[in-house]
């Protein structure tokens, strides 16, 4: 089998639809100057942007629903949310990717409980 490597590729909000495998990049976040931080009063209260990593390592979600500035997406445990795709710049995953992702970090299944209709081994009978 031949080594794959694949490469997240940044996506404009425009461009997203369902079913695609998105991560989030950077972080962007908002904030006035505080007046400590000013060189001058005129600066006082401007809008000053922070773009930083993700706290941890991103893990890929799948776009179940796009409206524009708001992402409706799946986590792989099966968890919906919706991102601001203002404070986010995010990255398209390659699909084979993200379904290994959804794979391997899907919750384990629950195993069945007594009663549910699961059909039930009998013991033989000792002597």
């Amino acid at each position: 089998m031949a080594d794959q490597r694949w490469t997240a590729c940044v996506i404009a909000p425009e461009d997203l639809r369902p079913g695609l495998y998105i991560a989030p990049l950077q972080v962007i976040t908002e904030r006035a100057l505080r007046p400590w931080e000013c060189d001058n009063a005129e600066q006082a209260g401007r809008v000053v942007r922070h773009v930083r990593l993700p706290g941890r390592a991103p893990t890929p979600v799948r776009v179940v629903d796009v409206c524009l500035p708001f992402v409706l997406v799946q986590t792989p445990g099966g968890e919906h949310s919706l991102i601001d795709v203002r404070r986010f710049r995010l990255a398209r995953v390659a699909t084979r990717f993200g379904r290994r992702v959804f794979k391997h970090l899907a919750p384990p299944p629950a195993p069945p409980a007594p009663g549910d209709g699961a059909a039930m081994v009998e013991q033989p009978a000792r002597e």
